[in-house]
């Protein structure tokens, strides 16, 4: 359904005036950031709060220890295999010297 409307009640376009201020845009601070996606499951959100110093070095030694576990492991089993193919050597030169052929006759 349409209803021609009456010409006299009309309303006449006014000139409307130009802005002399600027759009103010947001600034660089109130931006949100947009992310790519989650952030990786390895990396560890900053801390909300300031750490605190007597905790960070708990946490620290805490570390350290486990470090210094780990290399000491770690040394013990090279020295295992150093004397492991020191041995070996000893008994693979003793073979030779015996000198053996096949079936183990000299």
């Amino acid at each position: 359904m349409c209803v021609a409307l009456d010409p006299a009640h009309a309303v006449e376009p006014v000139d409307t005036p130009v802005l002399t201020t600027p759009i103010e845009r947001p600034r660089r601070s109130d931006m949100k950031h947009e992310t790519n996606g989650p952030p990786p499951p390895d990396r560890r959100d900053p801390p909300l709060d300031p750490a605190d110093p007597l905790a960070e070095a708990e946490d620290l030694r805490a570390a350290l220890s486990e470090a210094a576990g780990r290399a000491s492991r770690l040394v013990a089993a090279l020295k295992g295999q150093k004397r492991e193919k020191k041995v070996l050597t000893q008994v693979w030169a003793g073979l030779r010297q015996l000198n053996l052929g096949p079936g183990g006759q000299p």
